[in-house]
């Protein structure tokens, strides 16, 4: 019986490092996720200009986990909060939830009132479900998209957020790696090309950066139905964590946000009892919040 068990660990041993080896990216290294750091940022969903519509605040809570709220620029109240978990073995998001702090009766028509979802990494399956304001009163919801490969990220669901903090760990001697999107359930691969490096100024102030494109690799049939725009992440070149700067993406998110951008804005150390007096100050019940998201 003893040999079986070193056997199968042997092999399970032996699978895990297969896998690692065809991950895209370089090995996990604990030392590029400053825990305990927040980052602001200003958030904007203009098509030609960028005009800061909301402040967005992640704090890196643990090695994995990652914690966000929203306001207004001009608010100090929080809108909703999120939080998500991230699998490093895969490179990308492992779990998300995330709940509205708005009163229900105060929501429009189609806002999000809470939800979430998980990977199956063995089933290589992401199910999803929540809960949306609609005319005829509350509509619950849910559905599973089938990924055709790991690591796999999500445009419309989380804005490519886990591939932010997944490209502190490209490998900067590669001029491109291959990954997979899922889109409505439709699987398409794209490249993230390095393009070197170039200096952004953002609220946070003048940042040297390595550049890298997003490319959808598209058959021609399907770019007859789409033609795909650019998306662009810059992340600091000047600091061994290589956090994320600024995000534009001129692809539509859904139908209220037809592009995207990020500027950094602020990025500072802070204490977990700092950042739930944060999140306290911008109105979120810290206590009823944890018991949302510990609730299986």
């Amino acid at each position: 019986m003893r040999k079986l068990f070193i056997l199968i660990l042997l092999i399970l041993s032996c699978a895990a490092g297969l896998r690692a080896q065809t991950m895209p990216f370089s090995p996990f290294d604990a030392e590029r996720i400053d825990v305990g750091t927040l980052y602001i940022y200003e958030y904007s969903r203009n098509e030609e200009q960028f005009k800061p519509r909301t402040k967005e605040y992640f704090y890196l809570k643990t090695l994995n986990e990652i914690e966000q709220i929203s306001s207004a620029v001009e608010d100090t109240t929080a809108d909703w909060i999120e939080t998500s978990k991230l699998n490093w073995n895969y490179m990308m998001l492992a779990e998300r939830k995330w709940i509205s702090l708005t009163d229900e009766e105060d929501l429009n028509v189609g806002a999000g009132i809470r939800g979430g979802g998980k990977i199956d990494f063995a089933k290589k399956i992401f199910s999803q479900s929540g809960k949306q304001k609609e005319k005829e009163g509350i509509r619950e919801w849910s559905f599973v998209n089938k990924l055709k490969s790991l690591p796999t990220y999500f445009y419309q669901s989380t804005g490519l957020m886990p591939l932010w903090f997944a490209l502190r760990f490209y490998p900067l001697d590669k001029t491109e790696i291959t990954l997979n999107s899922n889109a409505n359930g439709y699987n398409i691969k794209f490249k993230i090309k390095y393009i070197g490096k170039e200096e952004v100024r953002v609220p946070y102030g003048n940042v040297p950066c390595h550049k890298f494109e997003l490319v959808l690799k598209m058959s021609y049939w399907m770019k007859l139905f789409y033609k795909p725009k650019q998306a662009f992440f810059w992340l600091s070149s000047k600091d061994s964590t290589r956090y994320m700067v600024q995000y534009r993406n001129d692809n539509e998110q859904n139908s209220f946000n037809r592009s995207i951008e990020y500027r950094l804005a602020e990025r500072r150390k802070m204490t977990l009892a700092e950042w739930n007096e944060l999140k306290e100050e911008k109105g979120v019940d810290v206590r009823k919040v944890e018991e949302h998201f510990s609730a299986k």
